[in-house]
């Protein structure tokens, strides 16, 4: 069972998140402080109609029930809207009995307690005001659902454009934010382009207040990394070129001394001094190669025929008259070889590879240098079989088959890396040929056409 990769965090999307939720929270404790508000003022205006339409009311209807001295029997005004109605009132003699009732929603009310001025009864807002000649008095009655009512309205009008505002301050938020962060995308873009090869100082582009102090410390460790890596560079080609002139004496010395004792006490000494001084010149050498490859000399901006290049290393081993016919190239198409590589370059793959096979393969065995295409060549030659786990193995560093010949694990490593730098590759396998097998190294070219 594989572990699902976990998502990163997204700063874009948490601003986003953050920012749009922070809005709508904004907005609606708005909206409640506002209908706070709203509800002490929509009080305050219900109890002034109120008491407005008490001080007009009761005047009119002390002088209808006065202007005749007929005794008074209690009538209600029929009103066909009255459950609609924002207030009814009721008119009372001065014993406090009912005497005109607006509808029929003061039925029900007691005004025995009612007290000149505001009060609450349930869910009703009461006005009562008197007349001090006459001792009338009227009571104005309005439901507080009326209120209420009032109320939600106005805050739902104004939580109703927040629905087509969070989408778009979303919208707009990213946005905004997406345009803060292109100096971040582009910063991170100037650091993925570079590698061990360019530590050269970032652009000298203008960069926001916050990136400026990270762009500056990048600087300065790119600037540190550099100075290590040329100073290891150096010491690697520095030691690789001094040993190169003393390493050699000494072999001509031990060799000439080998000669001059051949047979005698010591000389199978001598042998293993000039098997350690060999490994010494061959890692020298290829310490050498690795320097050089570390500056990025191997890609070429163009297609470079490596045609006269193979033909000269081939003729350089064939002089070996330990080699000779032993290497053999075919190209049955005589067609060209090309690739995306210096000719300095494809000269140090090419020797890597043919040492390899002549080291490493059967003793006196063939090494076949085939032309497979003309961005491809494979070198091939007769050795054990390996495991398809050991061959991925064998393109690292110090890295080497099941095997007592001499050297130094750099070779495969080399060619790798150098292929590695013309965005080309470099495959090993294995083959069966009846009860043979063939160890097989092929190079391949990047097409630029």
């Amino acid at each position: 069972m594989t572990d699902r990769p976990t998502k990163r965090p997204s700063i874009a999307r948490n601003l986003a998140f953050g920012l749009t939720g922070g809005l709508v929270l904004f907005w609606v404790l708005a909206v409640a402080i506002g209908g706070y508000q709203l509800r002490h003022e929509l009080d305050e205006g219900f109890d002034e109609a109120l008491r407005q339409a008490a001080i007009r009311l009761l005047p009119l209807a002390v002088h209808d029930l006065t202007e005749d001295d007929e005794e008074i029997e209690e009538y209600s005004i029929d009103d066909d809207d009255d459950l609609d109605a924002a207030f009814t009132y009721v008119i009372l003699n001065s014993a406090g009995i009912p005497v005109i009732r607006s509808g029929e929603t003061a039925q029900g009310v007691s005004f025995d307690d009612v007290e000149s001025g505001f009060t609450t009864v349930d869910d009703r807002r009461l006005f009562s005001a008197a007349d001090a000649e006459t001792g009338f008095r009227i009571v104005v009655i309005e439901s507080t659902g009326h209120r209420e009512e009032a109320l939600l309205e106005s805050v739902f009008s104004l939580l109703l454009p927040l629905g087509a505002l969070v989408p778009l301050a979303a919208i707009g938020i990213w946005i905004a934010i997406r345009r803060s962060l292109k100096p971040l995308d582009h910063l991170r873009g100037e650091i993925e382009q570079r590698d061990s090869r360019d530590l050269s100082p970032l652009s000298v582009s203008e960069y926001p207040e916050e990136l400026s102090a990270i762009k500056d410390a990048i600087a300065a460790l790119m600037e540190r990394l550099r100075l290590a890596l040329e100073a290891e560079r150096t010491f690697a080609a520095n030691s690789a070129h001094e040993l190169r002139t003393p390493l050699a004496g000494a072999l001509a010395q031990v060799q000439r001394l080998s000669i001059e004792m051949q047979g005698e006490k010591g000389s199978e000494r001598l042998q293993e001094i000039d098997f350690s001084l060999r490994h010494l010149s061959n890692l020298s050498e290829q310490l050498l190669q690795l320097s050089r490859l570390d500056a990025g000399f191997a890609r070429s901006g163009e297609m470079t025929d490596l045609s006269e290049t193979l033909a000269i290393i081939v003729q350089d081993f064939q002089a070996d008259t330990a080699i000779q016919d032993r290497l053999v190239v075919t190209n049955t198409d005589d067609q060209k070889l090309m690739g995306n590589i210096t000719k300095d370059a494809f000269a140090i793959v090419l020797r890597n590879l043919i040492q390899n096979a002549f080291k490493h393969g059967v003793v006196d065995g063939t090494v076949t240098i085939d032309v497979t295409s003309p961005l491809s060549l494979t070198v091939m030659n007769e050795a054990g079989l390996i495991s398809e786990e050991r061959l991925e193995q064998l393109g690292e560093p110090f890295q080497r088959g099941t095997t007592t010949a001499e050297g130094t694990g750099l070779g495969l490593s080399i060619v790798r890396s150098v292929m590695k730098q013309c965005d080309g590759s470099l495959r090993l396998r294995t083959t069966m040929v009846g009860a043979r097998t063939n160890f097989k190294a092929t190079i391949r070219f990047e097409d630029l056409s």
